[in-house]
Protein backbone atom coordinates (compact mmCIF):
# COMPACT_ATOMS: atom_id res chain seq x y z
CA UNK A 1 0.00 0.00 0.00
CA UNK A 2 1.32 3.25 -0.72
CA UNK A 3 2.35 6.04 1.95
CA UNK A 4 2.02 9.41 1.28
CA UNK A 5 2.51 12.44 3.66
CA UNK A 6 0.06 14.32 5.26
CA UNK A 7 0.57 18.40 4.20
CA UNK A 8 -1.40 19.50 7.47
CA UNK A 9 0.45 17.63 10.37
CA UNK A 10 3.45 16.18 7.97
CA UNK A 11 3.09 12.39 9.36
CA UNK A 12 3.10 9.59 6.88
CA UNK A 13 0.14 7.61 6.81
CA UNK A 14 -1.14 4.86 4.22
CA UNK A 15 -3.34 5.97 1.14
CA UNK A 16 -6.05 3.79 2.48
CA UNK A 17 -7.19 6.44 4.71
CA UNK A 18 -9.48 9.33 3.03
CA UNK A 19 -8.08 11.36 5.70
CA UNK A 20 -5.25 11.75 8.18
CA UNK A 21 -6.13 9.54 11.42
CA UNK A 22 -4.01 12.14 13.44
CA UNK A 23 -5.23 15.54 12.72
CA UNK A 24 -8.34 14.99 10.67
CA UNK A 25 -7.06 15.88 7.38
CA UNK A 26 -9.06 15.29 4.09
CA UNK A 27 -7.19 14.03 1.35
CA UNK A 28 -7.21 15.36 -1.99
CA UNK A 29 -9.99 13.87 -4.01
CA UNK A 30 -7.64 12.10 -6.26
CA UNK A 31 -6.16 10.48 -3.27
CA UNK A 32 -9.41 10.06 -1.61
CA UNK A 33 -10.34 7.60 -4.83
CA UNK A 34 -6.55 5.90 -4.55
CA UNK A 35 -7.64 5.39 -0.97
CA UNK A 36 -10.78 3.27 -2.34
CA UNK A 37 -8.36 0.77 -4.35
CA UNK A 38 -7.02 -2.01 -2.49
CA UNK A 39 -5.02 -2.86 -6.13
CA UNK A 40 -4.25 -1.56 -9.55
CA UNK A 41 -4.60 -4.31 -12.42
CA UNK A 42 -1.11 -4.40 -13.71
CA UNK A 43 -2.23 -5.40 -17.59
CA UNK A 44 -4.64 -2.60 -18.22
CA UNK A 45 -3.82 0.14 -15.13
CA UNK A 46 -7.34 0.11 -13.72
CA UNK A 47 -7.96 0.59 -10.14
CA UNK A 48 -9.60 -1.99 -8.43
CA UNK A 49 -11.88 -2.35 -4.99
CA UNK A 50 -12.78 -6.06 -4.72
CA UNK A 51 -10.09 -8.66 -4.59
CA UNK A 52 -10.45 -10.58 -8.48
CA UNK A 53 -8.36 -13.11 -9.40
CA UNK A 54 -8.87 -11.80 -13.11
CA UNK A 55 -9.17 -8.15 -13.64
CA UNK A 56 -13.25 -7.55 -14.31
CA UNK A 57 -12.15 -4.95 -17.12
CA UNK A 58 -9.46 -6.86 -18.90
CA UNK A 59 -9.80 -10.34 -17.50
CA UNK A 60 -5.89 -10.44 -17.75
CA UNK A 61 -4.59 -12.56 -14.43
CA UNK A 62 -4.07 -10.90 -11.39
CA UNK A 63 -3.78 -13.26 -8.40
CA UNK A 64 -1.89 -16.51 -9.85
CA UNK A 65 -2.66 -18.93 -6.76
CA UNK A 66 -6.26 -17.74 -7.07
CA UNK A 67 -6.33 -18.25 -10.85
CA UNK A 68 -4.91 -21.42 -9.99
CA UNK A 69 -6.98 -22.69 -7.63
CA UNK A 70 -10.43 -21.48 -9.63
CA UNK A 71 -9.25 -21.63 -13.23
CA UNK A 72 -10.92 -25.29 -13.47
CA UNK A 73 -13.92 -23.32 -12.75
CA UNK A 74 -13.98 -21.59 -15.93
CA UNK A 75 -16.48 -21.94 -18.57
CA UNK A 76 -15.29 -22.92 -22.25
CA UNK A 77 -17.67 -21.09 -23.78
CA UNK A 78 -16.53 -17.74 -24.95
CA UNK A 79 -19.52 -16.38 -24.97
CA UNK A 80 -20.72 -17.11 -21.38
CA UNK A 81 -16.69 -16.01 -19.93
CA UNK A 82 -17.43 -12.44 -21.63
CA UNK A 83 -20.62 -12.46 -19.65
CA UNK A 84 -18.98 -13.90 -16.49
CA UNK A 85 -16.82 -11.06 -17.16
CA UNK A 86 -18.64 -8.23 -17.69
CA UNK A 87 -20.47 -9.42 -14.43
CA UNK A 88 -17.55 -8.82 -12.54
CA UNK A 89 -17.24 -5.41 -14.19
CA UNK A 90 -20.57 -4.40 -12.96
CA UNK A 91 -20.08 -5.75 -9.30
CA UNK A 92 -16.28 -3.88 -9.11
CA UNK A 93 -18.69 -0.60 -10.10
CA UNK A 94 -21.60 -1.92 -7.50
CA UNK A 95 -24.16 -2.32 -10.03
CA UNK A 96 -25.74 -5.47 -8.80
CA UNK A 97 -28.39 -5.42 -10.87
CA UNK A 98 -26.76 -5.11 -14.20
CA UNK A 99 -23.96 -8.05 -12.72
CA UNK A 100 -26.83 -10.51 -11.98
CA UNK A 101 -27.89 -10.00 -15.47
CA UNK A 102 -24.46 -10.99 -16.92
CA UNK A 103 -24.23 -13.93 -14.14
CA UNK A 104 -27.64 -14.88 -15.68
CA UNK A 105 -26.86 -14.90 -18.86
CA UNK A 106 -23.68 -16.72 -17.87
CA UNK A 107 -25.43 -19.80 -16.60
CA UNK A 108 -27.88 -20.22 -18.94
CA UNK A 109 -25.16 -20.34 -21.80
CA UNK A 110 -23.33 -22.88 -19.58
CA UNK A 111 -25.32 -24.41 -16.70
CA UNK A 112 -22.06 -26.10 -15.92
CA UNK A 113 -19.82 -22.74 -14.87
CA UNK A 114 -19.01 -22.92 -11.55
CA UNK A 115 -17.43 -19.70 -10.94
CA UNK A 116 -20.37 -17.83 -12.36
CA UNK A 117 -22.99 -19.60 -10.05
CA UNK A 118 -21.26 -18.51 -7.19
CA UNK A 119 -21.15 -14.99 -8.35
CA UNK A 120 -24.73 -14.77 -8.94
CA UNK A 121 -24.86 -15.63 -5.29
CA UNK A 122 -22.62 -13.49 -4.52
CA UNK A 123 -24.69 -10.89 -5.93
CA UNK A 124 -28.08 -11.92 -4.76
CA UNK A 125 -26.65 -11.92 -1.18
CA UNK A 126 -24.95 -8.17 -2.18
CA UNK A 127 -28.84 -7.37 -2.62
CA UNK A 128 -30.08 -9.40 0.77
CA UNK A 129 -31.55 -11.59 -1.40
CA UNK A 130 -30.16 -14.56 0.26
CA UNK A 131 -32.77 -17.02 0.05
CA UNK A 132 -32.49 -16.89 -3.68
CA UNK A 133 -29.09 -17.08 -3.35
CA UNK A 134 -28.64 -20.20 -1.46
CA UNK A 135 -29.33 -22.17 -4.60
CA UNK A 136 -26.65 -20.40 -6.47
CA UNK A 137 -23.99 -21.53 -3.89
CA UNK A 138 -25.28 -25.19 -3.70
CA UNK A 139 -24.91 -25.56 -7.90
CA UNK A 140 -21.59 -23.85 -7.22
CA UNK A 141 -20.80 -26.36 -4.53
CA UNK A 142 -22.39 -29.53 -6.63
CA UNK A 143 -19.85 -28.49 -9.46
CA UNK A 144 -16.67 -27.18 -7.48
CA UNK A 145 -16.93 -28.83 -3.42
CA UNK A 146 -13.44 -27.72 -2.61
CA UNK A 147 -14.83 -23.74 -3.54
CA UNK A 148 -14.09 -22.11 0.14
CA UNK A 149 -15.17 -18.62 -0.48
CA UNK A 150 -18.59 -20.54 -1.91
CA UNK A 151 -18.99 -22.41 1.29
CA UNK A 152 -18.48 -19.45 3.32
CA UNK A 153 -20.52 -17.36 1.40
CA UNK A 154 -23.28 -20.30 1.62
CA UNK A 155 -22.66 -19.79 5.31
CA UNK A 156 -23.18 -16.17 5.34
CA UNK A 157 -26.34 -16.38 3.81
CA UNK A 158 -28.00 -18.77 5.90
CA UNK A 159 -26.42 -16.40 8.79
CA UNK A 160 -28.39 -13.43 7.50
CA UNK A 161 -31.31 -15.86 7.54
CA UNK A 162 -30.70 -16.81 11.34
CA UNK A 163 -30.01 -19.89 10.50
CA UNK A 164 -26.33 -20.13 12.42
CA UNK A 165 -26.84 -23.69 13.60
CA UNK A 166 -26.97 -25.12 9.18
CA UNK A 167 -24.01 -22.06 8.57
CA UNK A 168 -21.42 -23.67 11.17
CA UNK A 169 -20.99 -26.80 9.28
CA UNK A 170 -20.64 -24.17 5.82
CA UNK A 171 -17.30 -22.54 7.36
CA UNK A 172 -16.10 -25.73 9.16
CA UNK A 173 -16.00 -26.97 5.29
CA UNK A 174 -14.48 -23.46 3.79
CA UNK A 175 -11.85 -24.14 6.81
CA UNK A 176 -11.21 -27.80 5.71
CA UNK A 177 -10.61 -26.26 2.25
CA UNK A 178 -8.55 -23.60 3.16
CA UNK A 179 -7.48 -23.51 6.96
CA UNK A 180 -6.01 -19.35 5.90
CA UNK A 181 -9.30 -18.40 4.96
CA UNK A 182 -9.67 -15.11 7.58
CA UNK A 183 -13.51 -14.72 6.31
CA UNK A 184 -14.11 -18.66 7.11
CA UNK A 185 -12.87 -18.40 10.52
CA UNK A 186 -14.18 -14.67 11.48
CA UNK A 187 -18.04 -15.65 9.81
CA UNK A 188 -17.50 -19.25 11.78
CA UNK A 189 -17.33 -17.27 14.86
CA UNK A 190 -20.18 -14.54 14.66
CA UNK A 191 -22.10 -17.83 14.05
CA UNK A 192 -20.43 -19.29 17.40
CA UNK A 193 -21.60 -16.05 19.33
CA UNK A 194 -25.07 -15.74 18.42
CA UNK A 195 -25.27 -19.36 19.48
CA UNK A 196 -23.91 -18.37 22.27
CA UNK A 197 -20.82 -20.59 22.08
CA UNK A 198 -18.78 -17.70 23.83
CA UNK A 199 -15.77 -19.64 24.23
CA UNK A 200 -15.37 -21.60 20.97
CA UNK A 201 -15.95 -17.95 19.34
CA UNK A 202 -13.21 -16.38 21.17
CA UNK A 203 -10.92 -19.33 19.21
CA UNK A 204 -11.95 -18.26 16.01
CA UNK A 205 -11.75 -14.19 16.13
CA UNK A 206 -8.13 -15.74 17.44
CA UNK A 207 -7.27 -17.04 14.23
CA UNK A 208 -8.87 -14.32 12.27
CA UNK A 209 -6.93 -11.76 13.74
CA UNK A 210 -3.78 -14.05 13.64
CA UNK A 211 -4.11 -14.26 10.02
CA UNK A 212 -5.39 -10.55 9.55
CA UNK A 213 -3.92 -8.21 12.46
CA UNK A 214 -5.70 -5.36 10.66
CA UNK A 215 -8.98 -7.12 10.76
CA UNK A 216 -11.00 -4.12 12.30
CA UNK A 217 -14.34 -5.95 12.54
CA UNK A 218 -12.51 -9.19 14.26
CA UNK A 219 -11.03 -7.28 16.87
CA UNK A 220 -14.42 -5.56 17.55
CA UNK A 221 -16.56 -8.49 17.70
CA UNK A 222 -13.05 -10.15 19.47
CA UNK A 223 -14.37 -7.07 22.34
CA UNK A 224 -17.50 -7.78 22.38
CA UNK A 225 -17.72 -11.22 22.58
CA UNK A 226 -15.09 -10.80 25.98
CA UNK A 227 -17.59 -7.72 27.06
CA UNK A 228 -20.60 -10.90 26.85
CA UNK A 229 -18.56 -12.89 28.76
CA UNK A 230 -18.10 -10.02 31.51
CA UNK A 231 -14.08 -9.28 30.73
CA UNK A 232 -14.04 -6.06 30.25
CA UNK A 233 -11.43 -5.28 31.11
CA UNK A 234 -9.70 -7.74 28.65
CA UNK A 235 -12.56 -6.30 26.11
CA UNK A 236 -11.33 -2.85 25.95
CA UNK A 237 -7.72 -3.19 24.31
CA UNK A 238 -9.88 -5.12 21.62
CA UNK A 239 -12.06 -1.90 21.01
CA UNK A 240 -8.89 0.69 21.17
CA UNK A 241 -7.33 -1.67 18.44
CA UNK A 242 -10.70 -1.81 16.12
CA UNK A 243 -11.22 2.24 16.71
CA UNK A 244 -7.58 2.48 15.72
CA UNK A 245 -8.05 0.19 12.59
CA UNK A 246 -11.69 1.60 12.01
CA UNK A 247 -11.91 5.04 13.86
CA UNK A 248 -15.28 5.72 11.91
CA UNK A 249 -17.23 2.52 13.01
CA UNK A 250 -19.62 3.69 15.53
CA UNK A 251 -20.62 0.13 16.59
CA UNK A 252 -17.14 0.05 17.89
CA UNK A 253 -17.29 3.30 20.11
CA UNK A 254 -20.81 2.24 21.58
CA UNK A 255 -19.27 -1.34 22.52
CA UNK A 256 -16.52 0.32 24.17
CA UNK A 257 -18.96 2.64 26.14
CA UNK A 258 -20.93 -0.37 27.55
CA UNK A 259 -17.76 -2.14 28.74
CA UNK A 260 -16.40 1.15 30.39
CA UNK A 261 -20.13 1.80 31.93
CA UNK A 262 -20.06 -1.67 33.28
CA UNK A 263 -16.17 -1.18 34.93
CA UNK A 264 -18.35 2.14 36.86
CA UNK A 265 -15.97 4.52 34.51
CA UNK A 266 -18.58 6.61 33.59
CA UNK A 267 -17.28 9.48 32.55
CA UNK A 268 -15.30 7.72 29.57
CA UNK A 269 -18.20 6.23 28.87
CA UNK A 270 -20.25 9.07 27.69
CA UNK A 271 -17.02 10.47 25.46
CA UNK A 272 -17.37 6.77 23.62
CA UNK A 273 -21.44 6.86 23.40
CA UNK A 274 -20.92 10.73 22.11
CA UNK A 275 -18.51 9.56 19.73
CA UNK A 276 -21.16 6.56 18.50
CA UNK A 277 -23.96 9.35 18.40
CA UNK A 278 -21.83 11.42 16.19
CA UNK A 279 -21.10 8.91 13.91
CA UNK A 280 -24.80 7.31 13.51
CA UNK A 281 -27.45 9.70 15.40
CA UNK A 282 -29.55 6.67 14.68
CA UNK A 283 -27.89 4.17 16.93
CA UNK A 284 -30.75 4.12 19.45
CA UNK A 285 -28.55 1.53 22.27
CA UNK A 286 -25.81 4.57 22.26
CA UNK A 287 -28.47 6.89 23.04
CA UNK A 288 -29.44 4.63 26.10
CA UNK A 289 -26.25 4.17 26.88
CA UNK A 290 -25.17 7.76 27.79
CA UNK A 291 -28.84 7.95 29.53
CA UNK A 292 -27.96 5.05 31.92
CA UNK A 293 -24.24 6.44 31.88
CA UNK A 294 -25.79 9.78 32.81
CA UNK A 295 -28.39 8.41 35.25
CA UNK A 296 -25.02 6.62 37.60
CA UNK A 297 -24.14 9.82 37.72
CA UNK A 298 -26.76 11.23 39.67
CA UNK A 299 -28.37 13.40 36.68
CA UNK A 300 -31.14 11.98 36.63
CA UNK A 301 -33.07 14.66 34.50
CA UNK A 302 -30.55 15.08 32.01
CA UNK A 303 -30.64 11.09 31.32
CA UNK A 304 -34.50 11.51 30.53
CA UNK A 305 -33.71 13.67 27.37
CA UNK A 306 -31.45 10.50 25.98
CA UNK A 307 -33.94 7.51 27.18
CA UNK A 308 -36.82 9.38 25.47
CA UNK A 309 -34.63 9.34 22.18
CA UNK A 310 -33.63 5.61 22.55
CA UNK A 311 -36.98 4.85 22.68
CA UNK A 312 -37.89 7.21 19.82
CA UNK A 313 -35.47 5.13 18.04
CA UNK A 314 -37.09 1.84 18.83
CA UNK A 315 -34.86 0.97 22.12
CA UNK A 316 -37.05 -1.50 23.96
CA UNK A 317 -34.40 -2.11 27.07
Amino acid sequence: MEEIGCKKCGKTISSKFSYCPYCGEHLSKEKQDQANYISLCGHCGKGLIMAWATCPYCNGMLDPISYEKYKHMESKNPEAIEARRKGNEYLELRDVANAIKCYEKAVALDLNYALAWAYLGLSLSTLEKDREALPCYDKAIELNPKDSRAWTNKGDSLFRLGRHTEALPCFDKAIEQDPNYVFAWYNKGDSLSKLGRHLEALQCFDKAIELDPNYATAWGNKGLTLSGLGRHTEALPCFDKAIELNPKDARIWNNKGTSLSMLGRYLEALQCYDKAIELDPNIATAWAGKGLSLKSLGRDVESQEYFNKARELGYKG
